[in-house]
């Protein structure tokens, strides 16, 4: 049984496509660059300040106009387009109940990562969150789960586990010498998942608790 559990926000806690979407094409379109839904719902997970540069061409001053544009929507609304995934809440509360300690490694925005947890109400379950700052360059999803890691006094990593549905959580946690769980109902595909070779997957939140608990 592990003790602790490090998890990703976006698309494995919460639902927060919609509100992303839209926030991710406003920044995107203000850069001249336009693309369909389904599209722009892939780049969710990395911090997108680095999409624009690294995929785009960006220069920094360029990106970070253009993600003003996107969150300026964000806090004014997107923030609030988000949900908790199915049982994800009975999820919680039966590893809360066995004494699981938990936190959340984002590389989302501190501040609009906090305003999306209480909205939905999974903020009180968890020890730490450790999130990245407005243009997403405090640090990598690797530190952000080592930092979880020494706020939960983890002493003994078998005891650890990092749950996301993307390559960087999954990659983060072994960096961390983690056990990982890739789970399938976020935003990456099993083919991402696998390449990515999580130790366990899960197709559903109702998955979670029978690899963590055993």
């Amino acid at each position: 049984m592990y003790k602790y559990v490090v998890f990703d926000l976006d698309g494995t806690l919460i639902d927060t496509s919609e509100g992303t979407v839209k926030m991710f094409k406003k920044s995107l379109n203000h850069a001249g660059i336009f693309d369909t839904d389904e599209n722009i719902k892939s780049l969710i997970g990395p911090p997108l300040t680095r999409r624009l540069v690294n995929d785009f061409g960006l220069s920094e001053e360029r990106a970070r106009e253009a993600v003003d544009v996107g969150n300026k929507y964000f806090f004014e609304k997107g923030v609030y387009e988000c949900q908790v995934f199915d049982n994800m809440l009975e999820t919680l509360e039966e590893l809360k109940d066995r004494g699981i300690k938990m936190s959340v490694a984002t590389s989302q925005p501190e501040e609009t990562a906090l305003m999306e947890m209480e909205h939905v109400g999974i903020h009180n379950y968890f020890e730490t969150i450790q999130a990245n700052n407005l243009y997403q360059t405090r640090g990598t999803k690797s530190e952000f789960i080592k930092t979880c890691l020494k706020s939960m006094d983890v002493k003994d990593k078998l005891d650890a586990i990092m749950i996301g549905d993307k390559r960087p959580d999954i990659l983060g946690g072994k960096d961390n010498d983690l056990d990982t769980i890739g789970v399938l109902y976020g935003y990456g595909d099993l083919k991402e998942i696998k390449e990515s070779e999580p130790t366990h997957i899960a197709d559903l939140p109702v998955d979670i608790p029978k690899i963590i608990l055993g």
